[in-house]
């Protein structure tokens, strides 16, 4: 996929459509698990408590990665761009379908809930809060950041940039 004019996206704008793709299909996910099925709103305080532990998990976890993967960037020059191989958007709803399908048949329709509720919160958190942090990295230290191919320890992104030049 490119980005603005047909360039290659950069880390930010995946993350921004990335995050946004996957709280789209969560939302869709969970309107249809509630009007479905009146078991998905069976034991509220477990969703609750599962839900209160994802979003801690997500809201310490997320920005540490981003930090880690921004510190560890290497240098990349214009040809290295779109190296790195980022999920195709329309993957997300139907991962997400999935997904929800087979936690709601093996586990009941309010672990799908749950497990939605959590993928929304992701994705909104991958949307509009990681995708800040890199925003002020790249202001700060006037670079542009790619993901590029590469080893990923326990699923770690690896990115490069591209020095930006200011006039």
């Amino acid at each position: 996929e490119t980005g603005r004019g047909g360039a290659v996206p950069n880390y930010r704008e995946r993350l921004r459509a990335e995050g946004l793709a996957l709280a789209g299909s969560a939302t869709v996910a969970t309107v249809a698990l509630l009007a479905a099925s009146s078991e998905s709103r069976s034991g509220i305080g477990t969703t609750l408590i599962v839900f209160g532990v994802a979003v801690l998990l997500i809201a310490w976890l997320g920005p540490r990665s981003v930090h880690v993967a921004v510190r560890r960037a290497t240098q990349l020059f214009t040809p290295e761009l779109g190296s790195g191989q980022p999920r195709a958007l329309w993957q997300f709803p139907v991962l997400v379908a999935i997904l929800t399908v087979v936690v709601a048949k093996l586990g009941g329709a309010a672990n799908g809930l749950r497990l939605v509720l959590i993928l929304l919160v992701l994705g909104l958190v991958q949307a509009f809060m990681l995708e800040r942090i890199v925003a002020v990295y790249e202001r700060q230290a006037r670079r542009r950041f790619y993901r590029v191919e590469g080893p990923k320890l326990l699923g770690a992104t690896k990115l490069g940039y591209v020095q930006r030049h200011v006039r």
